[in-house]
């Protein structure tokens, strides 16, 4: 029974690892396809990512190095996801209120 719970604490691991992983690389997606759905992926691959890691984390008795390097890559997907949000918001907000009225 405990040799179960190792290994799906360690499948929890590596799979919020390569997520992690992933979820930089689809920001770039994110910054080229803003006028889409596909906005949101990334974000939802970075949340998606964390939990795995934490839940990983909390399933292993010892810490897993892959469990905290995917969170760390997670959470550097959810920063870049909400700066450049952020990012958008502030530039829709400039170019809504700078227009002249016809």
């Amino acid at each position: 029974m405990q040799v179960f719970k190792q290994q799906r604490a360690l499948n929890f691991a590596v799979i919020s690892f390569f997520i992690g992983i992933c979820a930089v690389p689809l920001w770039f997606l994110f910054i080229l396809l803003t006028e889409t759905l596909w906005v949101y992926v990334p974000l939802i691959a970075a949340l998606a990512g964390f939990v795995l890691g934490v839940i990983g984390l909390v399933l292993s008795i010892r810490k897993e190095t892959r469990s905290v390097k995917g969170i760390v890559f997670a959470s550097i997907g959810i920063v870049l996801n909400v700066i450049s949000g952020a990012a958008a918001v502030r530039l829709l907000r400039m170019l809504t209120y700078t227009m002249d009225p016809m």
